[in-house]
């Protein structure tokens, strides 16, 4: 009974290409207007659609992980007790945000849809490696001050 119901052989969906409503790729007409559905069409649509919400998904998650990383900075900044780990911790979280930021373009950037999720997403993973980048500019440049007067 419950070998039918491994996550591989979960329903994958598509955009009807002439209602653009969602409906599963083992249908033969579309339930909403009827259209005759082909079968390698639908495939390759569905794969597009999951590479689309996988986009999403991890842009979503990126920008909450860009949005703690400012909170953080802002802690260290009105609390210097945490100055130290801030001074040590920051280039290499900044590093692995931009790492993650070029790596979700490469990943998704060429994608071509409609979607205004995704293109939602895709500002947001802009807006999170300027963040990340102003702020490694702004750690790089705290560092140098710090060490030019240590040297004095």
């Amino acid at each position: 009974m419950f070998e039918s119901m491994s996550i591989t052989s979960q329903a994958r969906v598509f955009q009807c290409p002439v209602c653009k409503e969602t409906i599963d790729t083992v249908a033969k007409f579309c339930r909403f207007c009827g259209a005759r559905i082909d079968a390698g069409a639908a495939e390759e649509a569905a794969a597009a659609m999951a590479n689309v919400n996988q986009a999403c998904s991890d842009a979503t998650s990126l920008k909450t992980a860009g949005g703690a990383m400012v909170v953080f900075f802002l802690v260290a900044i009105f609390f210097p007790l945490y100055g130290r780990l801030i001074e040590l911790a920051s280039p290499l979280l900044i590093v692995a945000f931009l790492v993650l930021v070029i790596r979700w373009r490469k990943k998704y950037g060429g994608i071509q849809t409609n979607d205004p999720d995704f293109h939602s997403a895709k500002r947001a993973v802009a807006a999170v490696g300027i963040t990340a980048s102003v702020i490694l500019l702004g750690v790089m440049l705290l560092i140098i001050a710090i060490i030019a007067t240590a040297t004095r």
